[in-house]
């Protein structure tokens, strides 16, 4: 047996309520709690996304399906399984708490609706261990409101009960009053009832429930997978077997699934335009920039993967940007050709103790939208943006409106950029200073993203930059390229420049540099 060193710091355990599936509906408490968490044990029903807001944690997962196929080689008794797993989580809750650890106990749902969360809080009381609860967005009341059902309605249904259908094995007797429940008249929301519906059914109508009773099954509520099955007390279970759902499902029962109909779906969260249901995105840019797509993707219906294909890092040396910046009332024009161009200039400016006063005498371009509500950000509001997002675009329309003849120029931009822009403006009659505001490099941890490629796992790659390609066609071989069937979808021309270097056609490009153009060929 392993052996651990007791801490004199006092460690402490936090259950935190993960929501149903949809990462969007974890509570800002939870959030801030898993920041600052030393360990997370996360449960099968805790969508991974919300890791990535413990980067600093050490996350461990305890759930059932590995001890499951464990047991099963071990031919132990599924009520053996779950004992003996939870007997380990339990055990390793105490150990991390005893090692002075602020531990988070990360459950699906709410931890104190069917999900064990008072018996493992007793479990550390008995062991004079701290421990406190967040509570979550229980699945009960969040999945049928992401399907369009209202639990409670003062015409239909004054009343809701939560009933699970799978209760303690080591029960001798049920503590349902199924006969009680069949007379009922308001909603039931039955939990884990997906394996037991022929039973479940039959034992309601049997103590007096219509088989005409309105009843919807929803599998994984709340996520893009949703799927949603109704039916009749007599009538779910062949079109449940029909549908072949999974778990994790729940069902609700009452006249409240008729509100479907009546209430214009809009009304709900979860009732969007969902061109991209079911289907697997992914999304390499740096998560500081990519909660805008992935928040509209999602809206589309989409799964969404973010892994960071690149890093975004200030400049090896500041000593030329510095130098620029005391400059700056010598330039006529500065030129934001990025997003990241604009946050790391001005972020430079605030930690020289200046501020945009110092740029009033120059006029600002910006190429694309994003560039621009950078800008916006800082107070600007750009005097020049060009109607395609291209830096070659940019130097003609400029030249044709403006003109370059006599003017001084200052391009804060990224490390890896060209020449090219500066040559136009040089052979325009202008002159530019290019100076490196950021460096960009290939992330470290690109295995991800080549196992869940060769798996066949994604079905688009949304690129918004030349080094996303880059970085993407440089984690695969040439072989597994061409055998590569993800549709890569490109922001504009320069990016899908970058992929036919390495012999690869992009399936769409956007018509509208932007993330507009994106979601339109992305549906259309």
């Amino acid at each position: 047996m392993s052996t651990f060193k007791k801490s004199s710091k006092k460690g402490s355990v936090i259950f935190v309520g993960a929501g149903p599936g949809d990462p969007g509906l974890l509570t800002l408490k939870g959030a801030s709690v898993l920041a600052s968490a030393d360990v997370v044990l996360y449960d099968k029903l805790v969508n991974p996304q919300l890791l990535r807001l413990a980067p600093q944690a050490e996350t461990i997962y305890v759930g059932k399906s590995i001890e499951a196929k464990r047991a099963k080689k071990k031919r132990l008794s599924h009520k053996r399984e779950i004992y003996i797993q939870q007997k380990k989580t339990n055990r390793l809750m105490l150990i991390q708490a005893q090692m002075g650890k602020k531990v988070v106990r990360l459950k699906g749902g709410d931890p104190f609706v069917f999900g064990r969360g008072a018996e493992e809080m007793a479990f550390l009381k008995e062991h004079r261990i701290r421990a406190e609860v967040i509570p979550g967005v229980t699945s009960g009341t969040a999945v049928p409101a992401y399907a369009g059902i209202p639990i409670t309605d003062r015409r239909l249904a004054s009343s809701v009960i939560f009933v699970t259908a799978h209760e303690d094995p080591s029960k001798k007797e049920t503590m349902v009053d199924w006969p009680w429940l069949a007379r009922f008249q308001g909603t039931i929301i039955l939990f884990m009832v997906l394996h037991t519906i022929d039973q479940t059914t039959r034992v309601l109508m049997k103590n007096g429930m219509s088989g005409r009773r309105k009843i919807t099954f929803i599998e994984k509520g709340t996520v893009a997978e949703q799927k949603i099955v109704e039916g009749t007390l007599a009538t779910i279970t062949k079109k449940v077997q029909k549908a072949d759902l999974r778990a994790p499902a729940l069902a609700v029962i009452g006249e409240v699934n008729e509100l479907k109909k009546a209430i214009p779906r809009a009304i709900f969260s979860q009732d969007r335009a969902r061109g991209l249901e079911g289907k697997t995105v992914l999304v390499p840019r740096p998560e500081h920039q990519a909660a805008t797509l992935k928040e509209r993707l999602e809206h589309l219906g989409a799964r969404v993967l973010l892994y960071p294909l690149i890093d975004i890092l200030p400049p090896a040396n500041f000593k030329k940007m510095d130098e620029a910046i005391h400059k700056v009332h010598d330039f006529d024009w500065i030129f934001f050709t990025s997003a990241n161009g604009v946050h790391s200039f001005f972020q430079r400016l605030f930690r020289l103790k200046k501020d945009a006063r110092l740029i009033s005498r120059a006029r600002i371009g910006a190429i694309g939208s994003a560039t621009q509500e950078a800008l916006n950000r800082y107070g600007i509001s750009p005097d020049f943006i060009p109607k395609r997002f291209t830096t070659r675009d940019f130097a003609n329309e400029f030249s044709r409106k403006i003109g370059f003849r006599g003017k001084k120029i200052l391009l804060p931009r990224a490390d890896i950029v060209t020449d090219d822009f500066m040559k136009w403006i040089s052979d325009c009659g202008g002159t530019a200073c290019q100076l490196v505001a950021y460096r960009t490099r290939r992330a470290k941890k690109t295995a991800v993203v080549k196992k869940v490629l060769l798996a066949g796992y994604v079905d688009y790659v949304v690129l918004t930059s030349a080094s996303l390609a880059d970085s993407l066609c440089c984690c695969l071989t040439r072989e597994q390229l061409k055998a590569l069937s993800t549709r890569l979808v490109s922001i504009g021309p320069v990016t899908s420049q970058a992929l036919r270097k390495y012999g690869l056609k992009p399936w769409r490009q956007a018509r509208t540099h932007n993330l507009d153009g994106l979601m339109e060929v992305l549906v259309s």
